[in-house]
């Protein structure tokens, strides 16, 4: 299932569910008077100007620049992440494994990183300012480190090999940070929320990782002492993971929970049975030069220009229909070298196997022992002889079939998920400025 690669990271890399978002998003573009100006209405919601350009500050700069004509398309975008996360609340997604321990994690990420950039840019436009008080800075984050504390209670489990630490006891006590316990179990779930390259970093270097979570915790500490999760950007900023998050968990949560009865999956069967059907083929394979001007290999070989290809393949087409040896010809003049050393055996082929439409169309408009014309392809002509062709039995594509039926039906939820996203534009003069900055 890859319907949707949507999602923000502290880091601000493209997470692989919301990717296709992202690059939809850019800057806002409306002037001072107008930010109070309703311009469209988001599942029943107003937003203004100013609410539009604080969504997109919440997205890093590099991905706000690069869509400015597709405003409308990023908002119609948000308001299915809104409604999809809703969803995901209602079912308490938020609250299971392992989605609440990557909101978590998200939300330290963050939280800390906001301390930090409010430490590092100067005056009151800091966070968007391009120089930061690097030796400021520094100095404050080495006097963090020195005020953080960390103990390690249990050396051996720092020793354990990643496959052995899932069986210690949840409530052993590991380490301690600032004074306040950590247990096995607590340090697990925060694993549980990260990235693969964080749990990485934490089975080669576990001492130099809990030192840096300590640090995180310390910053994060900060950042809500000084509210910065109720201010621009960094508000935006969790609302952005918070919904990559549960936008992914409503998304895993009900394509685990679709069911495909074995009645639906026979009557399927039936009623496409001519779409199950495999064909035995033996293929010759004449190669040419995509480049148009013919080329040699490095080891001599002449691969031709398409035009001298394509005159040999017809003629070797009018040759087999004329009762030509296949298999002769085969040998003689076919460039697979895989197939040639089986005299042509291309193998099976069945209809809903992932190749060329138009090799697939050929080869099932034979009868047994006829030859396709010449089928073009991108890199050489083929000629297809089909040797046999017989449907499949049932028990053979099931596991297909059933994929294709719970894909439909992931397929129909989701349409319906859609339907019921509500966009409606308000202030369309808005949205053609914007569009022509």
């Amino acid at each position: 299932m890859h319907l949707f690669n949507v999602a923000i990271r502290l880091s601000f890399s493209a997470n692989p569910l919301i990717s296709w978002i992202l690059f939809l998003t850019f800057a806002g573009l409306s002037s001072p008077q107008a930010k109070d100006r309703p311009v469209a209405v988001l599942n029943g919601q107003k937003f203004t100007a100013a609410d539009v350009e604080r969504l997109l500050q919440g997205l890093p700069p590099q991905l706000r620049d690069k869509a400015k004509g597709n405003l409308q398309e990023f908002l119609h975008q948000y308001a299915l992440f809104a409604h999809l996360t809703t969803l995901a609340e209602k079912e308490g997604l938020h609250e299971q494994s392992p989605w609440a321990e990557q909101l978590s994690w998200q939300q330290l990420q963050i939280l800390a990183q906001a301390a930090i950039n409010e430490r590092a840019r100067p005056g009151a436009a800091r966070v968007d300012s391009s120089q930061a008080n690097t030796d400021a800075l520094k100095q404050w984050l080495d006097q963090l480190r020195t005020e953080t504390q960390v103990s390690f209670e249990d050396p051996d489990y720092l020793k354990l090999p990643p496959e052995q630490l899932s069986g210690v006891a949840k409530e052993r006590v590991v380490a301690r940070v600032n004074g306040q316990p950590l247990t096995a179990g607590e340090l697990q779930r925060l694993l549980t929320g990260a990235e693969p390259q964080v749990r990485q970093n934490f089975y080669q270097q576990r001492e130099e990782f809990l030192r840096q979570l300590a640090l995180m915790r310390r910053l994060a500490e900060i950042a809500r002492t000084e509210q910065l999760h109720e201010r621009s950007p960094y508000r935006e900023q969790l609302l952005w993971a918070r919904m990559n998050v549960l936008a992914q968990a409503l998304l895993s949560w009900q394509s685990s929970r679709i069911e495909v009865s074995p009645e639906e999956a026979r009557a399927y069967y039936r009623q496409r049975q001519a779409d199950y059907e495999a064909a035995r083929v033996r293929v010759i394979y004449l190669a040419f030069d995509p480049y148009g001007k013919g080329a040699t290999t490095p080891d001599g070989k002449k691969i031709p220009a398409e035009p001298e290809v394509r005159n040999l393949a017809q003629q070797l087409y009018q040759d087999l229909t004329r009762g030509a040896d296949f298999v002769k010809l085969v040998r003689q003049f076919s460039q697979d070298e895989v197939s040639v050393k089986k005299d042509g055996d291309f193998g099976t082929i069945r209809k809903f196997d992932p190749l060329p439409q138009a090799i697939k169309d050929a080869i099932f408009a034979l009868q047994p022992g006829q030859v396709s014309p010449p089928v073009r392809q991108p890199n050489g002509y083929y000629l297809f002889r089909l040797e046999e062709r017989h449907g499949i039995p049932y028990e053979e594509v099931q596991q297909e079939i059933l994929r294709t039926l719970r894909e439909k039906k992931f397929k129909d939820w989701f349409d319906s998920i859609r339907q019921a996203v509500e966009v409606i534009i308000e202030d369309p003069q808005y949205f053609h400025q914007a569009a022509n900055r």
